[in-house]
């Protein structure tokens, strides 16, 4: 089972976290919508740019004659020279197609050196661009992740639509805000988790631990090597060895904590100094109340209290008649 401070100390850490993922959500449902808004700025400006680089190349009108595109008198046509211009001038994939059919394309396919020529324009494009002559932007098949697409009809010189230019951007701009954020504040999340986590565990949860009943914290005192250093110290006769023990036992006492009602330091001391001069004896209440002056019922309310805490080992030893003896020591 955990300990008292370590579950405290994964509690604080799954709050952080949670409150962590609480803040990467709100991020992402307020940054989306802007994020994407400056995508699709992006993509307006890259069709118009596009433009711009085609007619400078290839002056003139659209037009279609015997199935292939022309724009004035450069054939377009598998004319991937002029869609890969567009590409290293504005960093944007550009295809052209002749009515619904792409006829030249920076866009290859799969891991293929082939371009994606042939292909048809995408359904929800077709009938808002060739059919309608309007512009559309969003995201179509041609495009992938956060990236968006951008259409134009083209017009030849009768006015009529025989094509369109399809501009791609890619969805950088929104992966490196959106997500790149979102890493940074989950990667934060984790580590003040894991920094709280600590300090609870070493700094704060000390207060608690502390809360533990009175009787298993005086158990634990009173299991510390003290009361062995005690019994090596009543082996020598000497004197001073004596008073290093008196030392030691009030140095215990200061750190007991406070005694039940009724009983004191002092006298506990004087009962645990009796033990101990007399270890290794069968010590009973009487023994010690006639030692120590003190009446019967006293003396056993602190042997019994002695025996909650660990320090005396008692034994009952049964006569013919009458109440079993209670025998104490010392523990070893």
């Amino acid at each position: 089972m955990h300990s008292l401070k370590n579950r405290i100390a994964i509690v604080v850490m799954g709050v952080i976290l949670l409150i962590t993922m609480i803040i990467i959500l709100v991020f992402y449902l307020q940054a989306k919508p802007v994020v994407l808004k400056n995508t699709e700025s992006e993509a307006k400006r890259d069709i118009a740019a596009a433009e711009a680089i085609i007619d400078l190349k290839c002056p003139g009108d659209w037009q279609a004659r015997e199935g292939i595109l022309y724009k004035g008198q450069v054939e377009v046509t598998n004319n991937y020279v002029l869609v890969d211009s567009v590409k290293d001038l504005s960093g944007a994939s550009c295809s052209i197609y002749l009515n619904n059919v792409c006829v030249s394309t920076t866009v290859r396919e799969g891991e293929c050196e082939i371009r994606a020529v042939d292909r048809p324009i995408p359904k929800e494009v077709r009938s808002k661009v060739i059919v309608a002559g309007q512009n559309y932007l969003g995201q179509t098949e041609e495009t992938s992740g956060a990236g968006y697409a951008a259409y134009k009809p083209l017009i030849n010189g009768d006015g009529q639509v025989i094509g369109a230019l399809y501009i791609g951007t890619e969805g950088d701009l929104y992966n490196g805000i959106v997500y790149g954020s979102m890493r940074t504040i989950g990667i934060t999340g984790l580590i003040l988790a894991a920094l709280m986590a600590l300090i609870v565990r070493f700094f704060i949860v000390g207060k608690f631990v502390k809360a533990k009943p009175r009787r298993e914290a005086d158990a634990k005192i009173w299991k510390s090597p003290a009361p062995e250093q005690l019994h090596k110290s009543s082996d020598n006769e000497n004197s001073s060895k004596n008073n290093d023990v008196l030392e030691m036992l009030d140095a215990l006492l200061d750190t007991q904590q406070e005694l039940p009602k009724g009983l004191n330091a002092l006298t506990l001391k004087e009962i645990y100094l009796f033990l101990l001069e007399n270890a290794g004896d069968e010590v009973t209440v009487k023994d010690v109340s006639k030692s120590i002056s003190l009446s019967t019922v006293t003396v056993r309310r602190y042997l019994d209290y002695m025996e909650e805490c660990g320090m005396v080992d008692v034994e009952q030893e049964y006569g013919s008649v009458g109440r079993p003896l209670r025998i104490y020591r010392l523990k070893d």
